[in-house]
């Protein structure tokens, strides 16, 4: 059986359930989502760190428990509600982010992202950080007007 982990950021038990359900619906492979809230202790590890421990936990334990590790640990509360996908597989990632989309309230104020190999080296609260600025650069700012960027 496959696993893809992954982190949210402000979603709440009921939408990281009603996320798994969609997923759950759409995906004929044997891949299970393991959702783990972001909590004040990850928020100092690396996203390496974190990922390398969940997926480790989950050969340990072969947990089906999505929340498996993480209980009694409060939620970190952000500006902006985040799903970070650890999976090297592109068409799993879409099917993912369309599934937290079609159920998850007001979806276009939801970060998603796969993360990287660059991702891995950082800290949680520094991905969350530059995630959120790339997020509010994306909102506040059009092609058009960006030198950078050709014309089409």
């Amino acid at each position: 059986m496959n696993d893809s982990i992954i982190f949210t950021l402000g979603l709440s038990p009921q939408d990281i359930e009603a996320g798994i359900a969609a997923f759950d619906a759409v995906d004929q492979s044997e891949t299970r989502l393991q959702v783990t809230p972001m909590t004040e202790d990850l928020l100092t590890s690396t996203v390496g760190e974190a990922v390398d421990n969940r997926a480790q936990a989950l050969r340990d334990h072969e947990a089906t428990d999505p929340s498996m590790g993480f209980h009694g640990v409060t939620p970190v509360p952000g500006h902006y509600r985040m799903v970070l996908i650890n999976s090297q597989d592109r068409q799993q990632v879409i099917k993912i982010l369309r599934s937290f989309k079609k159920v998850l309230p007001n979806p276009d104020d939801v970060i998603f992202a796969m993360i990287t190999e660059t991702a891995l080296t950082w800290t949680f609260q520094d991905y969350v950080e530059h995630l959120s600025k790339e997020h509010e650069y994306m909102k506040t700012h059009t092609p058009e007007h960006d030198p950078d960027m050709k014309p089409m």
